[in-house]
């Protein structure tokens, strides 16, 4: 919730800043080479199974977001329109998981899942000024994985903060992927943008019962957002 918070909050300073002070930003120019870096959210798509494991778990959590996150991206762009990009992302989190404290460490501990994403495809950006929105069509490998996990938080022999964890895979999974979205970047250097926002509808192709591995494949639609900065080289 706090890296949220910290995310609109930031979104929206620069919001501010763009509306208040449109001089400190560059005007956008031709870039050939742009490198994205940044924080990923993924709402994902729930397995058939998910609310029958829920309903034996009592005191479980469910959740349809993968919270921890990064996404890397780099575009080579043909014109000032035209480019190619390609995204990589991973995404993990609980799905279903119970916490509890015991002696002052806190635990969590559950089924958590992780989703990796090498994806390729045009991308075509509408420069106007400091602000350059695009949008893009992506195909690639998406990989998931499933394992029963556990997370520890607390203090080691000597009292220093400490956390362990560990996972046991249940099921791991490689199919195709699909994302259509797009993106706003915002020009604050020459060399420099603030991504505020990139939304994607992300299709994904995985078995679709968590403890089957052989079970038929359902298609998943999921949405990921990133944030962050681009860098852009070669005018």
């Amino acid at each position: 919730m706090k890296i949220k918070l910290l995310t609109v909050a930031g979104c929206l300073m620069v919001c501010m800043i763009c509306m208040v002070c449109p001089a400190v930003f560059a005007q956008d120019g031709y870039s050939r080479y742009e490198i994205f870096v940044g924080y990923s959210l993924m709402k994902i798509d729930e397995y058939n199974d998910l609310e029958e494991e829920h309903a034996y778990w009592p005191g479980s959590k469910k959740s349809n977001i993968l919270e921890r996150g990064v996404a890397a991206s780099f575009t080579y762009n043909f014109t000032s329109i035209a480019g190619v990009e390609t995204v990589l992302r991973y995404n993990s989190g609980y799905i279903l998981s119970e916490k509890w404290k015991e002696y002052g460490d806190e635990y969590e501990a559950g089924l958590k899942k992780r989703d990796i994403s090498l994806l390729v495809g045009p991308r075509l950006t509408f420069r106007a000024g400091s602000v350059a929105p695009f949008i893009h069509g992506l195909v690639g490998i998406s990989h998931d994985n499933l394992s029963d996990a556990y997370d520890i938080k607390g203090r080691d022999y000597y009292g220093n903060q400490d956390s362990w964890s560990d996972s046991d895979t249940i099921r791991s999974h490689g199919s195709f992927g699909v994302a259509l979205g797009g993106g706003l970047d915002v020009i604050v250097h020459e060399n420099v943008a603030i991504r505020l926002i990139q939304a994607d509808y992300y299709m994904t192709n995985h078995p679709a019962w968590m403890f089957d591995i052989n079970s038929e494949n359902k298609r998943y639609n999921n949405i990921n957002l990133s944030f962050g900065i681009a860098f852009r080289f070669g005018r």
